[in-house]
């Protein structure tokens, strides 16, 4: 069966859209030029992004320069992105240049099109609403993109040290009722250690809020007066502490993203130390799973080496060479995602301790 398609035009000329799709020409000409090498945008960047938006619609409709009626349908349209609705037309890989322009074009398309579809209208019909005009309204897709990532790295990395910290938690536990000297030394040194990485990953995780806007920005591209309204709404709506920096010497790169990379790779080869020791100590009394989650944890380390690798790597890049890039994003959203899954596995072996130390008592 064939599928029905729009036609959209721009200053190449015209595209066809499947008529289904919240995508437009923008995000089409992209994913031809960059052809799908399955690495995703991860969910977090694409609901963080939206978050952002919604709160730019929300201060171009209090300073008047949106209409409410289609700033409403916009922040309806990016609440059910938020909630994960419409995944499937975020067609670009995270590997679509150095650039946030792509990404940012196919959210503001998706919002665009479901606003006019809330609207009764046709998408791709953009003369009621615009992905450029209305969505992007006051907007650099640089400064848009870049304080996402931000934020959705501060979510991430803070939630996987609280899951440490709660690690930790269990382990002072075991180390409290231990009978044995050799137990309570082996569960002290781990204490001490987890207390150590949770505390490293503390301080890039409260500079994540602090965001870097080149003036360029403040001055040829966005109203003086429209970033500190934005950035309060989303610092109100997500409960962050949200912080504009915008002097140029404050303004240059605080090399915070190699260093949580680097913090990120130290942790994940703790852990597969850690899950070692727990190997050798007869503590659990299920041997067979022990070996193969210590595996899944030295695979863990490896892959984050290979990640810091590339963070480090974009780090060194000729300066005005965008450093927060998507690609460099999912990269450390990936490693979050793999260290949770490491934890999950410690606490796996945890729990055969508890149990262990159970039978003892």
């Amino acid at each position: 069966m064939a599928i029905s398609m729009r036609k959209e035009i721009d200053s190449l000329g015209p595209l066809n859209i499947p008529s289904y799709a919240y995508y437009g020409i923008r995000t089409m000409r992209a994913h031809l030029s960059f052809p799908s090498v399955s690495l995703p945008l991860h969910k977090e960047l694409i609901v963080t992004l939206a978050q952002v938006k919604k709160a730019a619609a929300v201060a171009n409709i209090r300073m008047g320069k949106l209409p409410r009626k289609l700033g409403g349908v916009m922040v309806l349209a990016t609440d059910e992105v938020i909630r994960g609705l419409h995944t499937q037309n975020f067609i670009l890989d995270s590997l679509h240049g150095g650039s946030s322009e792509a990404f940012n074009a196919n959210m503001n398309e998706v919002i665009a099109n479901r606003a006019l579809e809330l609207l009764l209208e046709n998408k791709g019909d953009y003369r009621l609403c615009s992905p450029q005009e209305h969505v992007n309204l006051s907007q650099s897709a640089e400064c848009t993109v870049s304080l996402a990532i931000r934020v959705a790295l501060h979510r991430q990395v803070a939630h996987l040290a609280r899951e440490l910290e709660k690690l930790k938690a269990r382990f002072s536990r075991l180390e409290r009722r231990s009978i044995l000297s050799e137990e309570k030394r082996l569960y002290a040194g781990v204490v001490r250690n987890l207390r150590a990485h949770r505390d490293r990953l503390q301080a890039p995780v409260d500079r994540l809020l602090g965001v870097r806007v080149m003036p360029v920005f403040l001055e040829d591209y966005l109203d003086d007066a429209f970033l500190p309204r934005m950035f309060s709404l989303l610092s109100e709506s997500l409960q962050l502490d949200l912080r504009l920096i915008r002097e140029p010497a404050e303004a240059a790169d605080d090399g915070i993203l190699p260093e949580l990379s680097a913090s990120l790779s130290k942790l994940s080869s703790a852990l597969a130390k850690l899950c070692t020791k727990l190997l050798r100590a007869p503590l659990a009394k299920d041997g067979e799973t022990m070996p193969e989650r210590l595996e899944t944890l030295r695979q863990v380390a490896l892959q984050l080496a290979g990640n810091h690798r590339i963070v480090a790597t974009a780090s060194l890049l000729p300066a005005g060479t965008p450093q927060a890039s998507p690609y460099v994003a999912n990269t450390l959203l990936q490693s979050v995602t793999l260290l949770e899954h490491a934890l999950f596995c410690l606490g796996g072996i945890v729990t055969m301790l508890e149990a262990a130390a159970e039978e003892k008592s």
